[in-house]
């Protein structure tokens, strides 16, 4: 492998200065112009218009390695037939590649490298010299490729140099298109000093993007021979290449057709996307203000109720002196009246118990008190408290538990809140029959099943039932009375213990309301 970086003459001062009065041409770069060159190979070796007494600055794109390798080798080839001095800046994978191909047409590199016919130049090394923050620098460019093409001439001062460079490319490859489209131009102005003629290359796959459009462009500009990639082959004959005319238009215009299509369903999308957003910020909106809507209920629903116990609670106290005769005697009717004021005063009271409950537990603000507790204590206490009721309505109830204690960690108040309001239910709905309380331990659960004989619930209610201010049937509700907050109620403090209520309904045998709760440490999880 031949590198330039192993010749210590590179960098420094040329023997042989050019200055103003030299007889070198100090024309530009020849006009810019496609040339539809062959495939590259020795049968077919192209001319590449680059006389000895001529400068010109070719572009050759490609596909594949193979073929620019071959391109460069032909290239140089051409110099070596006409005994120009060369010079190329590649990578050493192509250094090596261009090497191997032209010792294979018979033209002897090693002995051009070392009359210093052929420099060999690593492009990265190269591009070291000159390049500052990432740009190429204009006064340290013109030193370091000036002296180079001086060295590689040797004295000859009407000799052009050939030479092919990378260094775009890798600049390219790494992303850095402005400091290659500069890079370009540095050579072009560089072109007024020296005599050269140049070949970079462009790996195609570079511009896949209709966005490389301009920069496409800006390289053909920059160059006066535009030399194809191998996908078009100009070695055929005029009807082979009209017809690969015809397919690369064909190409280009589906190419364009796709694209268009492309950006139609894009601005479709954008549009689509900008709709879900607006709904996404209409449903978000929407959702603050059911949010600020059910906190002001919540917040209204406790004060009024706290407004209506204060004077209920008087109600109640004036009810107990009467009961007790303390303002005088009482007779029979007024005694009836007394007891059915209390009864209104507790249902009421009830009924606001369980909206400042469901208040509650709606702004997060109900409170647990962890305990271990005897369910079936608990249950029993419940059931001792309902009875009167249900013997008033000819009802039986009865308890069925262990005769050993179920605990669990729990809340004891809400869990009697809520077998009160499924007992009471119960009762409530249940004209004659029984009722029936279950205490059943599971292996991480306790359950108690309220049981009854009334109608039932119908299957299509059975969701609902579970809802704010919804009862069963609407004709129930007037003849029973209540408001529907026991249910949700229990379901939503069975849930604040870890637990959870439902039902398991036989219509044409009654109901049957579970309450599960965890024995372990689920409430405390919960809370």
């Amino acid at each position: 492998m031949l590198l330039g970086a192993m010749h210590p003459g590179f960098g420094c001062p040329a023997p042989g200065r050019v200055d103003e009065g030299s007889t070198m041409q100090t024309t530009n770069f020849r006009r810019r112009q496609v040339h539809t060159n062959g495939s590259g190979s020795a049968a077919h070796a192209t001319h590449w218009h680059a006389s000895p007494e001529t400068r010109e600055h070719l572009v050759q794109f490609y596909d594949t390695d193979d073929f620019l390798n071959d391109r460069v080798a032909t290239y140089l080839a051409e110099g070596f037939s006409r005994s120009q001095p060369m010079v190329v800046i590649a990578t050493e994978q192509r250094i090596d590649s261009v090497q191997w191909r032209l010792a294979s047409r018979g033209f002897d590199v090693d002995r051009a490298h070392r009359r210093g016919d052929l420099i060999l130049l690593n492009a990265h090394d190269a591009l070291a010299t000159f390049m500052v923050a990432g740009m190429p620098e204009v006064r340290r460019f013109q030193e370091s490729m000036g002296r180079l093409i001086e060295r590689s001439r040797r004295g000859r001062s009407r000799t052009t140099v050939r030479a092919y460079g990378e260094m775009v490319d890798v600049l390219w490859r790494e992303g850095n298109r402005e400091a290659a489209l500069r890079l370009e131009e540095l050579w072009n102005g560089l072109a007024s000093q020296y005599s050269f003629a140049l070949l970079c290359a462009y790996a195609m796959g570079h511009f896949h993007r209709e966005s490389d459009e301009l920069a496409f462009k800006g390289i053909c500009e920059a160059h006066e021979q535009i030399l194809p990639a191998e996908t078009y082959d100009a070695t055929a004959d005029e009807r082979t290449r009209a017809r690969q005319v015809g397919l690369l238009q064909q190409r280009a215009r589906a190419l364009e057709h796709e694209i268009d299509e492309r950006k139609k369903f894009e601005r479709a999308l954008k549009d689509a996307l900008a709709e879900r957003l607006r709904a996404e910020d209409a449903l978000r909106a929407m959702k603050e203000r059911a949010e600020r809507a059910s906190s002001a209920k919540s917040q209204f629903l406790a004060v009024m109720s706290h407004e209506l116990r204060t004077p209920l609670n008087a109600i109640i106290g004036y009810q107990d002196l009467l009961a007790h005769e303390v303002g005088g005697p009482l007779n029979e009717n007024q005694r009836g009246y007394v007891t059915r004021i209390r009864s209104a005063s507790e249902q009421l009271l009830k009924l606001i118990e369980q909206i400042l409950s469901l208040s509650r537990i709606d702004a997060g603000k109900e409170e647990l008190r962890l305990e271990r507790v005897d369910v079936t204590s608990v249950a029993s206490e419940t059931v001792s408290m309902i009875e009167p009721a249900a013997v008033g309505k000819g009802l039986t109830v009865k308890l069925s538990a262990p005769g050993v204690p179920i605990e669990c960690v729990s809340d004891s108040g809400k869990l009697k809140q809520i077998l009160m309001n499924l007992l009471s239910n119960a009762v409530k709905f249940t004209d004659r029959g029984s009722v029936e309380v279950e205490v059943a331990p599971t292996p991480h659960s306790v359950a108690i099943r309220v049981r009854d004989t009334g109608p039932g619930v119908p299957e299509r209610e059975q969701a609902r039932i579970f809802e704010p201010f919804v009862m069963a049937d609407g004709s129930s509700t007037r003849r029973h009375g209540g408001t529907g907050l026991g249910l949700p109620v229990s379901r939503e403090l069975a849930r604040l213990l870890g637990g959870e209520v439902f039902i398991e309904n036989m219509t044409a045998e009654g109901s049957t309301f579970t309450l599960e709760l965890p024995t372990g440490t689920d409430a405390t999880e919960s809370a």
